[in-house]
């Protein structure tokens, strides 16, 4: 993955929590498997993904410029593949664009630093997993092996 992802994108609460609410809750766990430009089969094979919800993910990334594609076709069979890849390019204006949409937003921040969570389905509400650890888990339960969901925070009135 690109310093320049590790270091903007991922790093900041706000910017992940945007990624989750405008690219989806695959997006942290998709963009931190990136390393070369991959297919969206050979990235849902590492992610443990669907390949539908890659696609999904990819296509919002790529909506918002963070994300481009080559296309092949199969001499074959006709069909299409794509080889995506992350570009950084409008990284620093998003960043500017969130943090300033971002200041207008007040959200209650729990006690685990940046207040971002993450929840197990299948073990219910009270399992819950901060951000570092939930990514540590690599957004896996500990205990049963189900997806981890994002939580959205509270609003303040």
């Amino acid at each position: 993955m690109n310093h320049i992802w590790r270091s903007k994108l991922l790093v900041d609460a706000d910017v992940r929590r945007w990624l989750i609410r405008s690219v989806g809750e695959n997006a942290i766990h998709i963009i931190q498997e990136f390393g070369t430009p991959m297919s969206d089969e050979q990235i849902a094979q590492k992610t443990g993904v669907r390949a539908s919800d890659v696609r999904v993910v990819l296509n919002r990334l790529h909506s918002h410029g963070l994300a481009v594609y080559m296309r092949n076709r199969d001499k074959n069979s006709g069909w299409y593949s794509y080889v995506w890849r992350l570009t950084d390019e409008h990284i620093a204006s998003l960043v500017e664009q969130i943090k300033a949409g971002e200041g207008e937003k007040a959200v209650v921040v729990e006690e685990s630093g940046d207040g971002e969570f993450y929840q197990c389905g299948a073990c219910g509400v009270g399992k819950r997993f901060g951000f570092e650890q939930a990514s540590n888990l690599q957004f896996k339960c500990d205990q049963c092996g189900q997806d981890l969901s994002f939580i959205e925070p509270l609003k303040k009135n």
